[in-house]
């Protein structure tokens, strides 16, 4: 993680020096689950500062089992470890985004690709922006509303009901040509495409069926799927802004669910 919740303020691991000696202990905490979090790699020249959950003991349950900035989810966002990062220019794209126009058609973006039933809230889109904080998505060079809006679409699977009420899950993945580091200068090289996920959660096949399966980086995607976004209400923007400026904390994670759903194999579709 490259951000978390430090004594309730969203705080960058390369920005968070060693506190004063004598002072109260800190309290640093996930963004997303609010699970026990780490500050690690503050004298390693070659991975640099990050933050990571608190390991647990054998035998006991992980409270951020089912974090979407779990390690187990590295895989997923491998493709951030050599991306570059400009943490000024970040924050400032980071207020731009969240600011009415943006965020309006952001959210109406997001909302007609996923085309789940039932369909995305404003919790839900607020909880890709807690995730794309703990990634720092802001800080990628050449960030714009259009390649972190698909981006956004990569962080969580989707549970979905079919029309006969079957449950599947579903996942964007990010397609990038091969060496390609800093995916926003090129979006149009770039794509997400929507997958199947397994039983064992890997990524099972492209949907075959259905539309937005296919979504490249560009603007042009990006206006066409976000089109007239002037019916998400003032409303709505004031709930997701609350949670993405951590207004709402997130409590102390809770332990697990035996297990997730199982999805409905794609073979039976």
């Amino acid at each position: 993680m490259e951000s978390a919740l430090v004594d309730g303020k969203r705080i960058r691991a390369s920005a968070l020096g060693q506190p004063p000696q004598g002072s109260p202990e800190r309290t640093i905490r996930c963004l997303c689950c609010g699970a026990p979090t780490y500050h690690g790699g503050k004298n390693s020249s070659a991975r640099g500062a990050y933050f990571a959950h608190a390991p647990v003991k054998a035998g006991e349950p992980d409270p951020a089992d089912r974090c979407p900035l779990h390690s187990k989810n590295e895989r997923r966002f491998a493709w951030l470890k050599e991306a570059r990062r400009d943490a000024v220019t970040g924050e400032r794209f980071r207020t731009s985004y969240l600011q009415d126009a943006n965020l309006r058609r952001s959210f109406a973006f997001c909302l007609r690709a996923l085309n789940s039933k039932p369909p995305m809230s404003a919790e839900v889109f607020a909880g890709l922006l807690m995730v794309a904080d703990g990634l720092d998505l802001w800080s990628l060079p050449g960030q714009t509303v259009a390649t972190l809006s698909a981006l956004l679409l990569t962080l969580e699977d989707v549970r979905s009901t079919t029309g006969d009420q079957r449950e599947i899950w579903y996942r964007y993945e990010l397609q990038k040509p091969r060496g390609l580091k800093d995916v926003c200068l090129s979006p149009d090289q770039c794509l997400i495409s929507k997958h199947f996920v397994n039983r064992d959660g890997s990524t099972g096949p492209l949907l075959a069926r259905g539309q937005n399966n296919v979504i490249h980086l560009t603007q042009d995607d990006f206006d066409r799927l976000a089109g007239k976004s002037d019916w998400v209400s003032s409303g709505t923007l004031i709930a997701i802004r609350r949670r993405a400026d951590h207004q709402i904390q997130p409590g102390a994670a809770s332990a697990p669910a035996v297990s997730r759903p199982k999805p409905t194999p794609h073979e039976l579709l």
